[in-house]
């Protein structure tokens, strides 16, 4: 008996709802997988189509653990070369680390450049544009940054995804395992590529490009062949592949396989960035709340960025991989950790049974009814109105659930908390999702 748990069995009640066989052999199977994962990725990232009031950040749709992203203190040792018409410059003491994207300003002057392109322990470097001021041999500067990547600074690796399986002859799994630990992605691709050559006869390669955020494992094949054993393997339940970006299939036929999710993907933030690392009168302040680029631009331009323990950001940039970039206010005077807490782009569902939905077990009617909705509009039925008024009352009773769930256990969720010296002896009066409650 199916228990509409893995990808698999709610394909299967999709196709029976829209009136098609689940034999295999129904022209629309494809069309209903890929129906399923619209609906499941659309309720994932809010404003689906079905209700695009019901934007809740569900619980269970929530990363793991909270993207740790570390924002970095101005770099101002020694002086700088720049001329006047060149984009061409020059650190009289390198910087260790790439400064790629910071914005530089002279002492003493107002514009602002970008550092177009510098390699870590480089004297050299280009700004965005040519230098528009006159050439200063030894000018005293300062390079700061406010832009960055949603990224992690570091992945954990623990007992529930430290295995990667995999064949280097047919039908002999072998497994690598990860020592647990933080990792940046380049040591994770070391640890990976040291746990694979133990493991195997063959000689691996792991690579982890910046660019994409993606792993590639790669074999020379000197055994024979390379496979990634992620659904038929034994230890799917503590593999590492969700954390390295792949699907829930086997990756057999190749000798190089690359990643398909960039890492770390952000579906949507949802809430205020935590801040680690305050310092002096500012120690108050727990959160970076967000504003729009062009407040950011008008209450913080750059010509006018200084020091201090960032209160706002604004998102200036995503792209279709969850590929989010934040400006913030300020520079810090020392390294500072934040915490982002975030939903993650969703993986696409695939037709198997390791495959399975993040949506609680209880839920998951709506992805059935959703994706019924979109084939039976395809065969112009007309139960096509009836599957989409399910999914709409499905969805509203799953948002109630939540957040009646919240108000009981939480005496201040949806509560007008009024300020004790204007309480005048009432009181407070509990509300219910902004309405009064009879005493």
């Amino acid at each position: 008996m199916a228990q509409f748990r893995t990808t698999a069995d709610l394909l299967d009640s999709i196709l029976r709802r829209s009136g098609e066989v689940t034999d295999g052999t129904s022209d629309l199977e494809a069309d209903a997988l890929e129906y399923l994962n619209r609906v499941h990725h659309s309720i994932i990232a809010g404003g689906n189509e079905f209700d695009v009031e019901v934007d809740e950040p569900w619980i269970w749709a929530r990363a793991k653990r909270p993207m740790v992203l570390e924002l970095q203190p101005a770099y101002s040792t020694g002086t700088v070369s720049l001329t006047l018409g060149s984009e061409i410059g020059a650190f009289l003491s390198a910087p260790a680390y790439s400064v790629e994207g910071w914005f530089l300003r002279m002492e003493g002057r107002n514009a602002i450049y970008r550092i177009a392109e510098h390699t870590a322990g480089a004297t050299a470097f280009q700004i965005d544009g040519a230098y528009a001021e006159a050439t200063g041999a030894t000018q005293t500067f300062k390079a700061f940054k406010l832009d960055y990547v949603i990224e992690p600074s570091y992945l954990i690796v623990d007992a529930g995804n430290n295995k990667i399986q995999f064949e280097e002859a047919a039908l002999t799994p072998l497994t690598a395992t990860l020592a647990s630990g933080s990792y940046t992605p380049a040591d994770l691709a070391v640890e990976i590529k040291t746990k694979l050559d133990v493991a195997g006869a063959n000689t691996y390669t792991v690579s982890y490009n910046s660019l994409s955020k993606k792993f590639t494992l790669l074999s020379d094949l000197g055994a024979g062949i390379f496979s990634l054993l992620f659904v038929t393997g034994s230890l799917t339940s503590t593999s590492a592949h969700i954390l390295l970006g792949y699907d829930d299939l086997d990756y057999t036929g190749a000798a190089s396989y690359e990643g398909v999710y960039r890492l770390n993907g952000v579906s949507r933030m949802i809430e205020p960035f935590r801040i680690y690392g305050l310092v002096g009168d500012l120690s108050r302040y727990g959160s970076i709340d967000s504003i729009d680029p062009i407040t950011m631009q008008k209450r913080f331009p750059l010509t006018r960025a200084e020091e201090g323990t960032p209160q706002r950001f604004a998102k200036i940039a995503e792209d279709s991989e969850g590929n989010i970039s934040v400006r913030f206010d300020k520079y810090p005077k020392n390294k500072t950790r934040i915490e982002i807490e975030y939903i993650p782009v969703p993986r696409d569902l695939q037709d198997n049974t390791v495959s399975r939905p993040i949506f609680p077990r209880k839920y998951t009617e709506i992805l059935e009814y959703g994706a019924a909705f979109y084939i039976l509009i395809d065969k112009e039925d007309s139960k096509s109105t009836g599957f989409a008024q399910l999914s709409k009352s499905k969805l509203s009773a799953m948002r109630h659930q939540n957040r009646s769930e919240l108000e009981r256990t939480s005496q201040d969720f949806g509560q007008i908390t009024p300020r004790p010296d204007l309480i005048n002896g009432y009181g407070s009066r509990r509300l219910r999702y902004g309405v009064p409650e009879e005493n």
